[in-house]
């Protein structure tokens, strides 16, 4: 059974731009159902993601059947395109992680890698809004600084987000106060990661401040990046300049999301462990490259 898809529906349906036309003829994308592509069909109805990705990254070095392995990507853009389309939200994850892995293989078809770029864009962009809605709300920091315990509540602000202190831990040597913006300033790079201003410390004659004084506040932002790991509902914050210690690796904890009891250690280790087994998957390369003359 042959399946097939006109790029310029695509390109209708989703807003898409995968590619042009040669001649004034739509260009036509089209795969033959087989092995390879009804058991990919049944891991994304599983949601069997990290099957899939192996299954993909396999496919990827079949360079002895080329015809065979062109005919799987071909599924996996019409797959990804139509869950888009469709709107298939418990899809979107998987859809996602399959994109990450496939757009790091050596693909032989411009018009697959270009057309699962534009649908990564969109699925992305759909989720960066749910994570948008996610955010809001309070949340508490849980780490081994004088400010553990502290609480900012992330709101909108205009067409943006920012987070205000909303609670302090009882501590005379601290010089936030409530109602401060925490963060501010927030620009996402994908539904996971966003970038910020982080109001942080100031060192002046060797004493870190906050403010000079009671009546001249010093607003000192430092430039961070927070990283959203939705199985423990945790923000973890890093600062991007490496000379930056105060405050450079922050835990908040989602409150009202079950995990507020864990402590600093535990969610560390949690998200670290979560970070080494996506890189180790993403180790998972086929040694064998495609033939560059095999390229369109």
């Amino acid at each position: 059974m042959k399946s097939k898809i006109s790029v310029l529906l695509i390109i209708s349906l989703l807003m898409l731009s995968l590619c042009g036309c040669s001649g004034g003829e739509e260009v036509v994308v089209s795969y033959e159902e087989g092995d390879e592509t009804l058991r990919a069909d049944m891991l994304f109805e599983e949601g069997s993601t990290a099957e899939l990705k192996l299954l993909c990254k396999t496919m990827s070095g079949n360079n002895d059947d080329p015809e065979t392995r062109d005919n799987f990507f071909y599924y996996i853009l019409i797959k990804i395109a139509s869950i888009a389309e469709n709107e298939e939200e418990d899809k979107y994850e998987t859809a996602l992680e399959v994109m990450d892995t496939c757009l790091k293989l050596p693909l032989t078809q411009a018009v697959v890698s270009d057309g699962l770029k534009q649908c990564y864009r969109i699925i992305d962009g759909k989720l960066t809004e749910k994570t948008k809605e996610y955010l809001i709300g309070r949340w508490r920091r849980t780490d081994t600084t004088l400010m553990s315990g502290a609480v900012i509540e992330v709101i909108r602000s205009g067409d943006s987000l920012e987070a205000k202190i909303m609670g302090l831990p009882d501590d005379e040597s601290l010089r936030f106060r409530i109602g401060d913006t925490k963060w501010t300033n927030i620009q996402f790079a994908n539904h996971q990661k966003f970038f910020f201003s982080d109001l942080s410390t100031e060192e002046i004659d060797g004493i870190e401040n906050y403010y000079k004084d009671e009546a001249a506040a010093v607003y000192v932002y430092s430039e961070a990046v927070a990283n959203i790991n939705f199985n423990n509902d945790t923000i973890t914050v890093s600062y991007e300049k490496s000379d930056m210690t105060s405050g450079a690796n922050q835990i908040w904890v989602k409150l009202g999301s079950g995990h507020e009891e864990a402590g600093y250690d535990e969610l560390l280790a949690e998200n670290e462990q979560q970070s080494a087994a996506e890189e180790a998957e993403d180790a998972l390369v086929p040694e064998e490259t495609i033939d560059e003359t095999d390229v369109n």
